[in-house]
Order: C-alpha cells, then sequence, then structure tokens
C-alpha cells in the first residue's frame, strides 16, 4: 500500500507531527511505502534540522500516486476536487477549539472539513479520543473510527531519577494556550511555594515555540521572584524533560503526547482539569489551594513508592498507547476504504466530467450557515456510534 500522510513539519518529537511521525515508521516496518508531505514551506526556516529525524518529506507529486492520502494539517487543494482520491480525515484538534476559532473568526477549518465531508471528500473520519467522538458525529452526521493516540514507545526508557523529600521538581510542558489554566497552575505552585518548607524547582516549557503575551503576563511576578525558570522549547524532550522531573504539569484534558510521553517515561502527570480519567492527580485550578495539594499529593505517592508507580505507569503506556497496535488499526481501515472505493487507479466512483466537489473555504462556510439557519438537528437514530478500535 502506498500512504501519502499531509502533516505541518516540525522537527520536535512533540505535538501532531511527531504523532504522524510515529505512525510513518510504523507503517513502513509493515511493509508499506509511505511518505510525508510538508504543506508549508519549513526547509529555509528550519535549516539544516530539516530531514535530521529520520525523515525527509516528499513532494505532492507522492500523493498523487498515493492508494490512501492522510489529511492531518492542511490539505492540497486539487485532492479535495478529485473523487478517485482516498482521503481519511485525521481529527487532532478538540470538535470545541475548532468551534471557537470558527466563531471568533481566527480559523475557518470547521467550515472547510465539514463542508468536505457533507460532499463525501474524506472516504473515513478518525480521532484519537473517546471523548470526541459524539462531537464530532453529531457535527459530521457520519461514523468516527476511534483509534486512541499513540508513541513510539521504544524512544523511551523509563525514569530512574530518585525523588527528593526536599524538593518538588516541576515541569511544566505544554502549548501556550489562551485559557484559565496556566494561570490557575502558576497560582497553585506561588501558593506551594508561601505554604511550604520544601524548595520548589519548576521549569516551564512550550513546545516549539515562545510564550505570548497573555503568559508573560501570567510569569512575571513568579519570574521576577526566581519561583519558576522559564525554558523556551525543547527538541531532546527525553534528556530535557521527563527525566529530570518528579512530575509534569500539563492544561490538556486529554491523553496529549505529552501525557503519553511522561507515561513512556514512568513519570506522573498533574492535570489542570478535574476528575481526568487517564491521572490519579487531576485537579480544577480554580483555587490555588487545591492546586498546590494536589502537587503536594503527587510527590508525596513517588517517596512512598517512585518504583512501583513508575512500572504502572509504563505498562498504562503499553497498554494503551503503542503505535505498534495503532498502525495494524490504521491499515484495516485504510484496507476498508480501498475496497469499498477501489485504488487512484481503478476508482469506483467518478463524478462527470470537470464537476468539482469543493471550490473554497467561503463556500463551505456558506453551506454551514444555511444549515444552521434551517435549524435541521442530527436525528439520534441517523448517527453511528463510532466503533473503538484497539
Amino acid at each position: 500500500m502506498q500512504i501519502a500522510h499531509v502533516v505541518n513539519y516540525a522537527p520536535v518529537l512533540s505535538g501532531m507531527y511527531g504523532t504522524v511521525r510515529d505512525l510513518y515508521f510504523a507503517e513502513k516496518a509493515l511493509g508499506h511505502e509511505v511518505g510525508i508531505i510538508d504543506d508549508v514551506s519549513s526547509q529555509a526556516f528550519y535549516g539544516d534540522k530539516y530531514g535530521a529525524d529520520g525523515v525527509t518529506p516528499v513532494g505532492t507529486a507522492f500523493g498523487d500516486a498515493a492508494d490512501i492520502i492522510c489529511w492531518h494539517h492542511a490539505m492540497h487543494e486539487p485532492w479535495l476536487n478529485e473523487p478517485h482520491r482516498n482521503i481519511v480525515l485525521f481529527l487532532h484538534g478538540t470538535p470545541e477549539f475548532n468551534l471557537f476559532t470558527e466563531l471568533y473568526g481566527e480559523e475557518r477549518a470547521l467550515s472547510l472539513i465539514m463542508g468536505a465531508a457533507r460532499m463525501g471528500v474524506p472516504k473515513a473520519l478518525v480521532t484519537m479520543w473517546a471523548r470526541h467522538v459524539p462531537l464530532w458525529e453529531g457535527l459530521f452526521n457520519q461514523e468516527v473510527h476511534l483509534i486512541p493516540a499513540w508513541i513510539d514507545l521504544k524512544a523511551f526508557k523509563p525514569s530512574k531519577l530518585k525523588p527528593d523529600p526536599d524538593l518538588i521538581r516541576i515541569a511544566l510542558v505544554d502549548h501556550w494556550r489562551l485559557t484559565r489554566e496556566p494561570m490557575g497552575l502558576i497560582l497553585g505552585i506561588e501558593w506551594l511555594r508561601k505554604h511550604t518548607k520544601k524548595r520548589l524547582q519548576v521549569d516551564i516549557w512550550g513546545l516549539n515555540e515562545m510564550p505570548n503575551d497573555t503568559w508573560k503576563a501570567v510569569l512575571c511576578w513568579p519570574f521576577e521572584n526566581d519561583i519558576v525558570k522559564l525554558r523556551g522549547n525543547t527538541e531532546d524532550t527525553m534528556k530535557d524533560i521527563y527525566h529530570q522531573a518528579d512530575m509534569v504539569l500539563t492544561m490538556s484534558s486529554e491523553e496529549t503526547r505529552v501525557v503519553r510521553e511522561a507515561y513512556a517515561c514512568g513519570v506522573p502527570v498533574v492535570c489542570g482539569h478535574e476528575k481526568m480519567p487517564f491521572t490519579a492527580y487531576s485537579v480544577e485550578p480554580l483555587y490555588a489551594e487545591r492546586v498546590a495539594e494536589t502537587i503536594t499529593q503527587c510527590h508525596q505517592d513517588l517517596l512512598a513508592g517512585h518504583g512501583k508507580m513508575r512500572q504502572r505507569l509504563r505498562r498504562y503506556a503499553e497498554k494503551h498507547f503503542d503505535v505498534h497496535k495503532a498502525a495494524h488499526v490504521v491499515l484495516s481501515i485504510f484496507d476498508e476504504v480501498l475496497q469499498k472505493h477501489g485504488t487512484p487507479n481503478k476508482p469506483r466512483q467518478l463524478l462527470p466530467g470537470g464537476q468539482r466537489r469543493v471550490h473554497s473555504t467561503l463556500e463551505t462556510l456558506q453551506a454551514l450557515r444555511e444549515r444552521l439557519k434551517r435549524k435541521t438537528p442530527v436525528r439520534s437514530e441517523e448517527r453511528r456510534v463510532g466503533k473503538e478500535c484497539r
């Protein structure tokens, strides 16, 4: 099978690109011909780092001949108007984020993908989080496959860092989010600093980006008072973060790349959302003292048995995040698409000569607006429950 992944390129292991990169190698290991197509011109920006991670992006000509085209980020526009293309849409982001950016006019991604789905452009839809399935199916009114998110476990080894009873080492790792969660976590760290005799070592990392003005405002006081260290971005995530921290703090409510990498290294995660099923340490960051209590409890549990905790978290990662297990399920979806729709050379679906399906983002946005005006609900019997593929 020839498979093309279209994604924004970045030579780091965290985020969307790292997730696609792991799948790329897993598919190649199973004997398939796989290529990553860079949807932006990154070579000039990244210079000699371009391709240093073992992947050399290919051109769109590779996608022209591919049996399956995986839509992760932007998409080569001509393919959207060619019915014989077998496009599989991977929904990496959260539905609410796409709704909010659409609402406030920052991006038109949701109207584009909804319009494309309405016209049958993607032959299959995939999400990596169970919580998203009913939301996406409500928007698209069609089945969404669930494949739990993955990483290459071989790239990560359990940490051997021994916790210090007098020092709490914290890594706050995430994208710079314009939400209240970072403020709540920082305030919790400040509160802990004032109410504990233990020393704090707090390193803050933004994944391949620098903080915006909102984050700078939040970090002003703790940074000036030497409570936290703003580390910028990192490429060597294992060395610089997970193996030097007792715990990882994150604002995400999903098992994001940060969570999956931390668990692969046996490092616990403190989540800035309450009652998250993947961690025993989740807290609503509205009250600083509750954040401080959760951090303290995590550190106490490490002191009581860090060896067993690291083994338990590693086993969790092996059970839920193994890219090789996920690759088999992804390929089974690709097989279903090929059986139903044929290959690009022998398609089973063609539109009348010259007819286009997708004209522009504005056109699909208008179609979405018309649907909202009609106020036509999605009837429950018309929605199929996404099946968890494991």
